[in-house]
């Protein structure tokens, strides 16, 4: 399988695993993405640090795709705290990920 992730040139083959007992499929990615994207983690905290600062996007990057990320990243943030995290956007997103959790993941 042949994957593309942003600051590689070419895209990466991939093998996946299947687990025999459960059936479950498990592929190994580099270290710094998120599963199931192709950002690394520090592109998308310099995004949502970028905004909540400067209100700005980082340039070169489709607005679309850092907007997704905010919304994943507030909504994750309400789920766990309500409407405000004690740590800012910021501190949220390090918190997610320092406890292993995708900080912008649309599932919850």
């Amino acid at each position: 399988m042949l994957v593309y992730f942003d600051l590689y040139v070419e895209g990466l083959w991939f093998k996946r695993y299947r687990c025999p007992i459960c059936g479950t499929i498990i592929t190994i990615r580099p270290r710094g993405y998120f599963p199931r994207f192709q950002s690394p983690i520090k592109t998308i905290l310099k995004s949502v640090t970028l905004k909540e600062s400067k209100d700005k996007w980082i340039e070169g990057i489709s607005r679309s795709r850092q907007m997704h990320w905010m919304r994943a990243l507030r909504r994750r943030v309400a789920a766990y705290w309500g409407n405000a995290s004690p740590y800012g956007l910021k501190g949220a997103f390090e918190y997610f990920v320092r406890i292993g959790v995708a900080a912008v993941s649309r599932s919850i």
